[in-house]
């Protein structure tokens, strides 16, 4: 069997996909069972620099149309698995139609998924939210994509319970949010209700204003979370690796994808809602954002749920299942 992964990674399509789709990966491969694979997409220098530096194999492509899986290389033996906002049903029935099993990770249910073999959506209460007429479906949260190093870090602080104090707090936004305004309103915000807190604040952002240290985005963006009290983020995928983490926290949401998401996690209690970003008023007596900061009764009741809710192992979880129908 040969496993042709099908992930962007740029300016249009952002960092989330490639990441989940590598620690996939890199999970299935120690695991057992994905010996022979490629990654196939159009990718940045930042997407290509964290490929080469898990060793991924891949193909960098300048077309969207998923033409460039060049099917005629694959047989029915093979798995095109894609993890891609973009593909339009056309193309996915296309594929469908080449006789490839196809295995997708999606978010939100907009196609038509008759004929895709398998359908991944690792969201909170995707089980319920959702209904795929797919072959075989893995849905909700036991069948989360995080790092191998996330699942030691979480393992370490079962162990390990804080007091759930902030002395420090990092605030991640992607590589697509640029809107320094806000960045500076969030710092302002923090120094004077947490004036000792030491924030980290992840990525190449300019005039940025207020107290904090800069650090560049990393591969090993995993090693910033681990002397980290708290985490600040656009809502995005980071959500899920911190409350996995057993990191508490919260998002200003830059799309109502990731704000109706960030409902459903804060619905169970492992998530801090603030609102979304356009709101140009979020900032202003945003009560669930002042608790977070400032209650650690609130912080230790999002490390609490987020123990009891997470499978301690979801990616070895998803991986046993895809060699089950493999």
């Amino acid at each position: 069997m040969k496993l042709v992964f099908r992930v962007d990674c740029n300016a249009k399509t952002g960092f989330g996909h490639l990441s989940r789709v590598i620690s996939l990966c890199r999970t299935w491969v120690s695991f057992g069972g994905l010996t022979d694979y490629v990654f196939i997409g159009n990718y940045n220098e930042f997407g290509k620099k964290i490929l080469s530096n898990y060793s991924m194999p891949y193909v960098h492509v300048e077309t969207g149309d998923f033409s460039e899986l060049n099917l005629g290389k694959l047989n029915s033996d093979d798995v095109v698995l894609i993890d891609s906002y973009l593909m339009r049903q056309s193309q996915l029935d296309s594929l469908v139609k080449s006789g490839v099993k196809v295995i997708l990770i999606d978010d939100e249910c907009l196609l038509n998924y008759i004929g895709v073999y398998a359908v991944i959506n690792f969201r909170f209460n995707a089980e319920k939210l959702y209904s795929y007429n797919s072959e075989y479906t893995f849905l909700g949260v036991e069948y989360l994509i995080v790092k191998p190093e996330l699942v030691e870090l979480r393992a370490s602080k079962l162990n390990f319970e804080s007091d759930q104090s902030i002395n420090n707090i990092l605030l991640f936004f992607g590589g697509g949010f640029d809107d320094s305004q806000f960045i500076s309103g969030i710092i302002k915000h923090i120094n004077n209700r947490l004036p000792e807190v030491v924030i980290m604040l992840l990525g190449d952002f300019k005039n940025v204003r207020g107290k904090f240290n800069q650090v560049k985005s990393t591969p090993h963006f995993h090693k910033y979370l681990v002397n980290v009290d708290a985490l600040i983020n656009a809502g995005g995928l980071i959500k899920y690796e911190a409350s996995y983490s057993l990191i508490p926290t919260g998002s200003f949401s830059t799309s109502p994808l990731q704000y109706e998401d960030s409902k459903v996690l804060s619905h169970f209690g492992v998530h801090s809602n603030f609102g979304l970003i356009e709101d140009s008023s979020v900032l202003n007596n945003n009560i669930n954002f002042n608790t977070f900061l400032n209650e650690i009764s609130v912080r230790k009741e999002l490390y609490q749920n987020a123990k009891v809710k997470y499978h301690n192992s979801p990616t070895l979880n998803l991986v046993e299942k895809l060699n089950k129908i493999l």
